[in-house]
Order: structure tokens, then sequence, then C-alpha cells
């Protein structure tokens, strides 16, 4: 990492001045990624380099990026050059992810999903995710065991429309969407143990993921979605509706938990950049289950109408006879767009007794 900070100071003729300098200057993602490539090249990774120039090559000039909201050298950042330990490493891609959810026009994700799955009519998922907490980079490197990183925060919302579990009423579909908001992540140094030896050393690693709230719901201002300085304001989802007769649902669940968890890694995690998955105590396996457990449907009726009971009937057989398919949906999209619920991937990327070193 320190090693494209220094590359990118002589890109832009800083030399001779404080690293700290060259974070705090806006430079266009482009020129940062073809340094990162010279970085990759120069430690011989030429595959991994030409990938990183391809993304470069396909990246607008307009987008620029400040590295000091991703990196906190600490007291290295007033030395005019790197150390000469490598203080920091990280892995290319997880960099390049953090550089591009930077922009915020790259922060939002629209996938219409034309799913040949049963019982389902078309499904739509949104994803939105937040700028870091106010004052805290991606990453911090300090001299003290303060060492923190945070996640984003991110909203996603699927909508889906379900095929009614009856025709009789004419009914053309039930609608479920499902809005949740997931906290920020964090994980900070608990313990380094170098007492083992060099080939027994051990680290603790205080982490708290949290999911957040979650609700089968409409929002109030949907643009708030976007907008991760606003509350999430909910009300009643408009889920059927049938000549005279309306249906609204509602069922909302929050997950405050956000309490700190102890993972140890030893020296073989270390060495092997082991990924260790930690699960918030209030974290659910069956998110949708969990949502239509608590979910309550109201009835509306213009004038008078008969069919009421009906229509609620059918919308609650319909959700429920659907409720594992949602589930394995909601978990198959988040899995692959790398989203855990209440989950937090952790790994130690390197460690030397005596000297402070970056946890990832």
């Amino acid at each position: 990492m320190l090693d494209l900070v220094v590359n990118l100071q002589h890109d832009l003729n800083l030399q001779g001045r404080a690293l700290d300098e060259t974070l705090a200057a806006d430079i266009p993602l482009r020129d940062v990624l073809r340094s990162l490539a010279d970085v990759l090249e120069t430690n011989n990774d030429t595959a991994t380099a030409n990938l990183v120039r391809t993304l470069a090559n396909a990246t607008g000039e307009d987008h620029a990026v400040r590295l000091d909201r991703l990196l906190n050298l600490g007291i290295a950042g007033t030395a005019s050059q790197a150390p000469t330990s490598p203080l920091v490493s990280v892995p290319v891609f997880d960099l390049i992810r953090e550089l591009t959810l930077s922009n915020p026009d790259q922060q939002t994700i629209n996938i219409n999903l034309n799913a040949n799955v049963a019982g389902i009519a078309s499904s739509s998922l949104k994803v939105s995710l937040g700028t870091h907490m106010v004052s805290s980079p991606w990453l911090t490197l300090t001299n003290s065991q303060d060492i923190v990183l945070r996640t984003s925060q991110a909203r996603l919302m699927l909508d889906t429309s379900l095929v009614p579990d009856s025709l009789l009423l004419g009914l053309a579909s039930v609608r479920v969407p499902i809005v949740a908001e997931l906290g920020s992540a964090q994980a900070k140094l608990k313990n380094i143990d170098c007492s083992g030896g060099a080939n027994a050393r051990q680290v603790d690693i205080d982490v708290a993921p949290s999911i957040g709230q979650a609700a089968i719901a409409d929002l109030v201002t949907p643009q708030d979605f976007y907008d991760h300085t606003k509350e999430l304001q909910f009300k009643p989802a408009a889920v059927a509706s049938i000549p005279l007769v309306k249906l609204s649902g509602y069922s909302h669940l929050d997950f405050s938990d956000n309490a700190w968890q102890t993972v140890n890694f030893d020296e073989q995690d270390i060495e092997n950049n082991t990924v260790k998955t930690v699960r918030s105590y209030g974290a659910v396996t069956s998110l949708v289950s969990s949502l239509v457990d608590d979910l309550e449907l109201q009835t509306q009726v213009a004038g008078f109408s008969l069919l009421a009971p009906s229509l609620s009937s059918v919308a609650n057989n319909t959700i429920l006879a659907a409720t594992p398919t949602l589930d394995a949906l909601l978990f198959s999209l988040t899995d692959t767009l790398g989203i855990g619920l209440g989950e937090a991937d952790v790994m130690i990327n390197g460690l030397t007794c005596g000297v402070p070193r970056l946890v990832g």
C-alpha cells in the first residue's frame, strides 16, 4: 500500500513532501489504478497488473479520489518516504473496490430479475452503499492498538410480485417489498501474542457485525433509500388489490445488537490468509420467514364488498407458500453481491511482533 502512495508521490511531483499531502490530493482514479499496476509489475505480479491496467483504461477521467478518505498512515504520514519495512499490505481488489465506491455515482446497484422461479411473477433488487463513518477512513494505521476498520453501510430493497395462490378473485399478483438496512461492521485489534516464538504467533480481533433493521413495507419517501444521512421511514406496503378492496401489509424487525466478539487467528491462519466469518447475535438465518411471521395484513374497502376476507386469505396463503423461495432468492442475491446480512468476514494479512500491523 505504501509503495502505491510513494509511486503516486513521484507521479504528482510531490517528492520530499509528507506522504499525507499525497493522500490529500484529488487524483483521477484512472491514474491511481495505473500507478497500482506499475507497483504490481515491480513486484512481479504481471497478470494482476495487466488486469488493473485494463480497469484503468475503462475508467472515466472525471472520477477523482482522495486516498486520505481510505487510509490514515498515522505518524508514518508525516514522513516524506515510506519506512524501510512494509507496514501496510491489503488485497488488491479490496482496495479497488473501496476506490470505486468512493464515487457516489457507483454506490447504487439496480437489477431487474427475470428469474424463472415457480410462484414469482417478477422481482427487482436495489442496493445502495453508504459512505464510511464520518472521519473514519477505510484503513487506519497507528502506533497503539486502536487500529479500526469499518465497512460501509448498505441498504437493499427486494420488490417481488408473486403469482396468487388462487385466481378466483381476478387477483393479478401479490406484492412483497422487503427493505433491509445493514449497519456498519467494525473490527479492531485486541491482542497480539508473540510469547510462543516466531512460528506460534497469535492475534485476537474484536469484531462487531450488525444487521440494523428489516421490513416488509413501503418507504414514506422513496428517495431517502439512497440518502444515508436520512433515517428510513416505513409505511404499510400496498400488497394486493381488487375492485373496491385494497390490501396492505406491514412487518418490521429491529436488530440493535452490535456487541464485540473476539476472533482468534493463529500462525497458520495468518500465513494462509484465512477468512473467518463473524455473525451478529441478532442475525436470523431466514430473514423473510421472520418478517412474514410478524406480518400484519389490513384491508381497506371502498363502499361494500364481501371479498375483503377472501382477498386477505389468498394473499396470506400466497406469501406463506413463497416464503422459502424468497428466503433462498434473497440469500442467493446477497451472497453473489458479497453482502452478508449481519455478517463480517475478517482476515489478518500480516504480523511482525514489536511493530504495529494492519488488520484486514
